[in-house]
């Protein structure tokens, strides 16, 4: 029963309507036989407005509605920007109205291809006290927390703000994995992106090594480690891409039975906040 807990439902429209482009996706998704899908979110709220695609193909389906992101910083492909505190609080609120299962919020950006130990954005989008302030106003919503992070000092802020689960995680270290493992954090490592652009630069060759091995390191730990595969990232095509990650994290010692549990365990953990 493969999972999906990171998607991009909104890229790879090749311009058709919106309705038969989620209608196409879903049947793809159903054939190769993948059973639960979590979204991350556009700046509109397609993938929600179009969930029952999903749905109706006996496909279980969590969306965030739209990302949180800094005003004018990364994450404005797939999120709605704010400036400050107030702004943060009023966004959650407002995406639960919209139907949100969780909170997704982009704390860094993504690796340069050219260079090595960086992102796009420097310094973080969110301190951690902001990180705390969106986990606890999530909750009172009765919604958990996906937080898009990269670099160690950030991921250790994430998960010390208590986010539910790290997404992409590129720049992992042990300290990293202790807390993870420590918090109950669910590490979603995106496997798939880094490995499609690990032919164009040797930054991201490095990358694609340090994540498997970090991986590795953390289902070793006792870290619960999901698959993603951040399908119609660039180079990185909607389902098949599924189990191509499956694939990747098999290559790290994880069963497709241990991450079907660990993203079932995932879905009902963030469904069981849910007021």
């Amino acid at each position: 029963m493969p999972a999906d807990m990171h998607i991009h439902s909104v890229l790879g429209n090749p311009g058709t309507e919106w309705f038969l482009h989620y209608e196409k996706l879903a049947q793809r998704f159903k054939e190769l036989g993948v059973t639960m899908i979590r979204d991350g979110g556009d700046t509109e709220g397609l993938c929600t407005r179009y969930r029952s695609s999903f749905e109706d193909r006996g496909i279980r389906y969590l969306s965030p509605v739209s990302g949180i992101c800094r005003e004018g910083r990364y994450g404005r492909c797939f999120g709605r920007g704010v400036r400050t505190e107030r702004e943060t609080v009023d966004m959650i609120r407002e995406l639960k109205r919209e139907g949100a299962d969780f909170i997704k919020v982009f704390v860094t950006g993504f690796m340069k291809t050219g260079s090595y130990g960086c992102t796009c954005t420097d310094p973080p989008c969110f301190s951690n006290q902001e990180l705390r302030t969106i986990v606890e106003e999530a909750g009172e919503a009765g919604m958990v927390v996906m937080a898009h992070v990269n670099t160690p000092e950030e991921i250790l802020s994430a998960v010390d703000a208590g986010v539910l689960s790290v997404e992409h995680g590129y720049g992992t270290t042990d300290e990293c994995i202790a807390a993870m493992a420590e918090n109950g954090t669910f590490w979603v490592p995106t496997v798939t992106p880094i490995a499609a652009l690990s032919g164009e630069s040797d930054p991201m060759k490095r990358y694609l090594r340090e994540q498997l091995d970090a991986v590795r390191r953390g289902a070793a730990a006792g870290v619960r480690i999901v698959p993603g595969s951040d399908s119609a990232a660039r180079m990185v095509p909607h389902a098949v891409s599924t189990l191509r990650e499956y694939e990747f994290l098999g290559q790290c010692g994880l069963t497709a039975e241990q991450l079907d549990a660990n993203a079932a365990l995932l879905f009902e953990r963030t469904l069981s906040m849910v007021k």
